[in-house]
């Protein structure tokens, strides 16, 4: 989960830093790839280790929140970017896969360590 949220810092932080140094979208792109696949990645496994390990429900809930929201992160994206071809503006998935995963992933990676450090009874 911890390289999920390294991801989500890195990614934007490194675009833009290659942005401001004018790199070629040749290279960004490849990097945005690499990116998206391992975020996708990360989340199945999240969510396939989760549903096949995991007994006390509390914990099983935030880790399933925080793997289906890395696994939002990518999906909404790119159907974000299917969509828009059709629909001029269509903001709905952009903010899903922009702000709202995201944020749930936050959420769920932080309350499954609350759970593992102090247990609730």
């Amino acid at each position: 989960m911890w390289i999920i949220v390294g991801l989500l810092i890195a990614t934007p932080s490194a675009l833009a830093w290659s942005m401001n140094m004018q790199i070629a979208v040749s290279v960004r792109f490849p990097f945005m790839i690499a990116a998206g696949i391992s975020i996708l990645s990360l989340g199945i496994v999240i969510l396939y280790l989760t549903t096949r390990t995991v007994t006390h429900k509390k914990l099983r809930r935030y880790l399933l929140q925080a793997g289906a929201s890395a696994v939002g992160i990518v999906f909404f994206i790119i159907l974000h970017n299917f969509l828009t071809p059709f629909f001029n503006e269509e903001p709905v998935t952009f903010i899903l896969g922009i702000f709202v995963c995201p944020i749930t992933f936050i959420i769920g990676t932080v309350q499954a360590f609350r759970l593992q450090v102090a247990p609730a009874t």
